[in-house]
């Protein structure tokens, strides 16, 4: 593994080494002079005492990314379980991304919880930078900071007016078109508008090769049937629109109004490669408001912003033109925000009030006329919390330190559902959470870390609160469990950063730990009725390794040539399950113990750039589900292609399966001329490798992309 990676290294730096060229302008940063949102107030990266990496503007738009999910995969070197069909779910530092939301990283966009669960509808058309902030952080923001955070910025252009338009077409008959505009119209009025539009009309082709060595048993996972083979019911519409219209009140203070919209039609699923659930259709919605209030009083940094988000998923039973609606979601997120970051001397203290709703609504069909049970009934979880942050800077600002908690109040409520025999019920309980941060620069550029701190996931509400009974075919009596307690987590790291502006070198390291309790599962030993009851735990430990080094630092930044590496090793993620008699302890599935991003990028500030980059996955243990069952036998059976062939007979019997690892490189190169036209070719996985994020779910192999844009 490692010699391949080292080889691959060499590539690229070889690959981008031929452009590099003098130039006449410098542009580098120092992470010290990074500005961050992700408390939800402007501060700088260097004075953050926990692990946080940004990724900037020209970084998302120099790699084949459409949405988050991507660039988190290909950037951030952490977890992510992808399918295809706008179907993603991240998580960080050893928490399994499993689940049909982001349970374990909250995902927010300027500060404020997303409104949905699906992180790939998360697009990046108006982004500023992205930060991931790793470690735990209820104490800031409550429930889902188990993890990690990860904060979208988005622009706020106040300056003269600007824009830009491109268009983009390539490999599956793919194409995007996209334009962006802001500026301040007037002393008081500024604004930014984005639109977008993409669509993949063709199905894509699976990969050809692997870069990585697979073993014989690798090889059953893969399936020599699914190397080189067209992807049925792949393609999709995809329409995004939105924008920001601020109001500078005064030089203090200023609101800002913010819209988005996110459209996708048509969206074909195939299931698995092989078909197993598929094919179905779907059709997914998402609208998001919010406004801002922010400004200064004195020391005061004061901000109040009320956001609302509502999200549909229409699912059908087939792609074809008679296909019917089979079950509707329908995810609401309302809350407000009120903060007051105020400074004394070089010490800021951060309070904030904030309430935060999730209500979920869903409806099934089992034929155009005739509605059926869903499979919950309607609920909503109500977080009210109250949090303290203090930032203490000491000795010219080599001792940072931060320390914090916050209270929650959650109300868990069901209702009464059509379908479903279910009354409204509700239940409420209290948690606390505390973090604690310390840095000390203790040489020049030398800078050592610690942090510690507790953070939870509450459960859904029909976990907690009433009584159900879905039914149908397999109708079950559900019975919340008022005593249910949130999972928990409790994590220390502890880290050694180094930076050099001068010689172009910025590395840091971090050993964290996590104890993870509480987990929820389901309950079966009540013959009447199935509940929810805390049971498992698990431990994690990794190492965390971020570096960067420049080149262009030799030639006094004349050019950039930028060696960068994100990589995550996990020492341990056991969990401990408690059964009957006994507990057992095992790997916890579907989390990777080795990720890393990593490559190089080739900028000669004369308008041309390029970029290499290398995304490595590690092996992973998922539950093994390709299979059928004969239902008098109870004797599993392989699935079949379209053919009649068999689909991984010689695994059947295993429940668990050890997925390969995988290597996936990507090239991308740009030039602008005139400093407003420009060119731009992206390849994604240059080297045709077929791989899969979820099992018997392969991803696209080599594809293409072209684009040409202006600037005005």
């Amino acid at each position: 593994m490692y010699r391949k990676i080292i080889i691959a290294i060499t590539l690229m730096a070889g690959y981008l080494n031929n452009f590099a060229q003098d130039a006449d302008t410098t542009n580098s940063h120092s992470i010290n002079e990074i500005t961050v949102h992700a408390y939800r107030t402007n501060s700088e990266l260097g004075k953050i005492p926990h692990q946080l990496k940004v990724i900037g503007s020209e970084e998302i738009t120099s790699l084949p990314v459409n949405a988050l999910d991507d660039l988190l995969k290909k950037s951030a070197g952490i977890d992510i379980l992808q399918y295809p069909g706008f179907s993603s779910t991240v998580s960080m530092r050893g928490f399994a991304p499993i689940g049909s939301g982001n349970n374990y990283t909250l995902i927010m966009v300027n500060g404020i919880p997303v409104g949905t669960e699906n992180i790939s509808t998360l697009n990046l058309d108006n982004a500023s930078q992205v930060e991931v902030l790793k470690g735990p952080f209820s104490s800031f923001f409550g429930s889902n900071a188990m993890g990690g955070i990860i904060n979208i910025a988005e622009n706020r252009s106040k300056d003269q007016i600007w824009g830009k338009a491109s268009f983009a077409y390539g490999s599956f008959n793919a194409y995007k078109i996209a334009t962006n505009l802001g500026g301040k119209i007037s002393s008081i009025v500024n604004f930014d508008f984005f639109a977008s539009t993409r669509a993949q009309n063709d199905n894509y082709k699976t990969g050809s090769n692997n870069l990585m060595e697979l073993t014989d048993y690798e090889k059953l996972i893969m399936d020599e049937k699914s190397y080189g083979k067209e992807y049925k019911n792949t393609k999709y519409k995809q329409y995004s629109v939105g924008g920001r219209l601020g109001f500078q009140i005064n030089e203090d203070w200023e609101v800002n109004l913010n819209q988005d919209i996110w459209l996708a039609k048509d969206i074909q699923t195939n299931g698995t490669f092989w078909g197993s659930y598929g094919p179905t259709g779907k059709d997914i919605d998402r609208w998001s408001q919010s406004m801002s209030i922010e400004g200064k009083l004195s020391n005061h940094e004061l901000r109040l912003t009320p956001h609302y988000s509502i999200e549909n998923t229409n699912f059908y039973n087939d792609v074809s033109a008679d296909k019917f609606q089979i079950s509707n979601y329908n995810f609401k997120s309302y809350g407000a925000i009120l903060q007051d970051a105020f400074s004394i001397e070089n010490h800021r203290i951060i309070f904030g009030v904030d309430n935060l709703s999730k209500k979920h609504k869903s409806m099934q069909w089992d034929n155009p006329e005739n509605p059926s049970s869903p499979y919950q009934p309607d609920y909503l979880n109500m977080s009210t919390g109250v949090y303290l942050q203090a930032n203490f800077n000491f000795f010219n600002d080599n001792l940072n330190a931060s320390i914090g908690g916050r209270y929650d109040n959650i109300i868990f409520k069901i209702f009464e559902t059509a379908l479903i025999e279910s009354t409204d019920a509700s239940e409420q309980y209290h948690v606390f959470n505390p973090n604690i941060g310390v840095q000390y620069q203790f040489l020049k550029g030398f800078k050592l870390h610690t942090a510690a701190g507790t953070a939870f996931v509450a459960p859904d509400a029909f976990k907690v609160a009433g009584n159900f009974a879905t039914g149908g075919l397999y109708a079950t009596n559900y019975k919340g469990n008022p005593d249910l307690q949130p999972e928990t987590s409790v994590t220390y790291d502890f880290g050694l950063a180094y930076e050099n502006k001068k010689i172009g070198l910025s590395a840091d390291i971090t050993y964290f730990t996590t104890s993870y309790n509480d987990m929820v599962v389901l309950d079966f030993a009540n013959p009447e009725y199935t509940t929810y009851t805390n049971a498992d735990k698990a431990n994690m430990d990794g190492l965390e390794l971020n570096l960067f080094y420049d080149f262009g630092a030799l030639n006094n930044y004349a050019y950039s040539l930028k060696f960068y590496m994100d990589y995550t090793h996990l020492y341990n993620a056991n969990i401990t399950k408690e059964g009957i008699s006994e507990s057992t302890k095992e790997q916890m599935k579907y989390v990777r113990m080795n990720k890393a991003s990593f490559g190089i990028i080739y900028d000669n500030f004369k308008g041309f750039l390029a970029r290499v980059n290398a995304r490595y996955i590690g092996e992973r243990d998922e539950d093994n589900w390709l299979y059928t069952l004969d239902w008098n036998t109870y004797e599993r059976l392989p699935y079949q292609t379209a053919d009649g062939q068999d689909i991984r007979p010689d695994l059947i019997q295993e429940d668990v399966i050890k997925h390969p690892d995988y290597l996936i490189i990507d090239l991308s190169a740009s030039y602008t001329f005139k400093e407003k036209y420009g060119l731009g070719l992206k390849i994604d996985n240059v080297l045709d490798d077929n791989y899969m994020e979820k099992d018997t779910y392969y991803m696209p192999g080599r594809s293409i992309m072209g684009s040409i844009f202006v600037k005005f």
